[in-house]
């Protein structure tokens, strides 16, 4: 749908419902769609209508105004703009301005009315209702000897001259209305008629989407997304810390086959825990895959290795087979507890396709320690092997500007 399309169908429903507030003699409705109609006669050059209805009434009416002479300007005017509507001549918007700002649609608004009439006996109750909307207390006591019908009327037309602040506190008044399961007043004298009303504009309010979540229930909300988010940190932090013990259980085995078992399972369970879908190990016709993943985009495959001997270059060729042999689109996470000889960084990144990230037990430590999250850890080593081609990037670099943290102490372990 194009501008000129969009702009006729905006005007073609102001004109419907600005029809159907002359029609039910809506007094009060009429003086926000008038100043609209003023601009768009301008617009289309209608001014002679347009000044004529300005001259005579532009706020809101008063008793002793002839609404019959102002109905029939403004009946005028509405008829021009449905022959251009008609004609397919209008260019809007770019030549009709745009609604200075929202407004209750017709049915949401009379419905709201009959609520306030009918829902409620005392007006105290109703003036309450006003009260939690947060409406000034000046805007609707100015009101308060004149029948319930008429005060909603008033009050809403007040409102709506307050353009985007009357908006919202419309919005407000129709979402405390409509929150009520039962009748407000117990004393009102036709129960059915006030229910009937009370649906009513239960309806219209969820059709149009024009509830207004209250402060309150926004903080409680948020209070509730804190409290499960720090039950979320404090069960992963908790967990991880069960992992480490696990862990450094397993440094001081000296059974390196059933160390790489239990790696295999620590692994998938680390990933769990920071919601990364991962499939444990597998096998394929031709080769053994020790885990897969995705995670930003990618698929990754995972070689984990603990063996006395650091991986060296043609262990890590070997897995890199394994990931050129899949989907373009591929990489590799290769896991070596013992690390990896000096030449494989500098060799790999020689490769047609680097397309590997590596990790040794030093990373793995401070990922169970808490010290930095498993995401970023993975975020942080594929910027750096993109950026910099540094396919085994410490870490520790990332904590201590540059330096290594802890003693040697701990890699040492992990070889033995």
């Amino acid at each position: 749908m194009g501008e000129s399309d969009t702009g006729r169908k905006e005007v073609a429903e102001w004109l419907r419902d600005a029809k159907r507030y002359i029609a039910a003699d809506d007094r009060y409705g009429l003086p926000g769609w008038q100043e609209q109609l003023v601009d768009w006669l301008h617009t289309w050059g209608r001014s002679d209508i347009a000044d004529s209805i300005r001259r005579v009434h532009l706020g809101p009416f008063q008793e002793d105004t002839d609404l019959w002479w102002i109905e029939r300007q403004q009946i005028e005017g509405l008829r021009h703009i449905a022959e251009l509507l008609e004609a397919g001549v209008m260019d809007a918007p770019d030549q009709a301005r745009p609604m200075r700002h929202p407004y209750l649609p017709f049915d949401v608004k009379r419905a709201l009315i009959e609520v306030c009439g009918r829902a409620f006996w005392y007006k105290h109750l109703l003036f309450d209702v006003f009260t939690r909307a947060g409406i000034p207390e000046q805007m609707f006591l100015r009101y308060q000897a004149e029948p319930k019908f008429t005060i909603a009327r008033q009050l809403l037309a007040d409102l709506e001259r307050l353009g985007d602040d009357g908006f919202l506190l419309q919005r407000r008044l129709v979402t405390e209305l409509s929150r009520f399961r039962t009748l407000p007043d117990d004393a009102v004298p036709d129960v059915d008629c006030a229910l009937d009303a009370l649906r009513a504009l239960k309806e219209l309010v969820t059709q149009h989407d024009l509830t207004v979540e209250d402060e309150r229930q926004r903080e409680q909300r948020a209070a509730a997304r804190g409290r499960a988010e720090t039950e979320r940190v404090t069960q992963r932090q908790q967990r991880l810390t069960e992992l480490s013990r696990q862990f450094a259980e397993m440094l001081s085995a000296g059974d390196y086959q059933g160390r790489g078992y239990g790696l295999e399972d620590l692994v998938e369970e680390l990933f769990e825990l920071f919601h990364i879908r991962y499939r444990k190990p597998y096998r394929t016709a031709t080769e053994q895959i020790d885990g897969a993943f995705h995670f930003n985009g990618f698929d990754y495959l995972v070689e984990t290795r603990w063996r006395k001997d650091q991986a060296t270059l043609d262990d890590l060729l070997a897995f890199k087979g394994k990931v050129d042999r899949k989907i373009e689109s591929t990489r590799g996470l290769f896991i070596s507890i013992s690390g990896f000889r000096g030449e494989v960084d500098e060799h790999l990144r020689q490769a047609p396709s680097a397309n590997l990230i590596l990790m040794d037990g030093y990373d793995l430590t401070l990922i169970l320690e808490g010290r930095i999250q498993l995401t970023d850890a993975l975020q942080v080593k594929a910027d750096k092997a993109f950026q910099e081609g540094r396919l085994l990037f410490p870490l520790a670099e990332l904590l201590k500007g540059g330096q290594q943290i802890g003693s040697n102490t701990t890699a040492i372990a992990m070889r033995e």
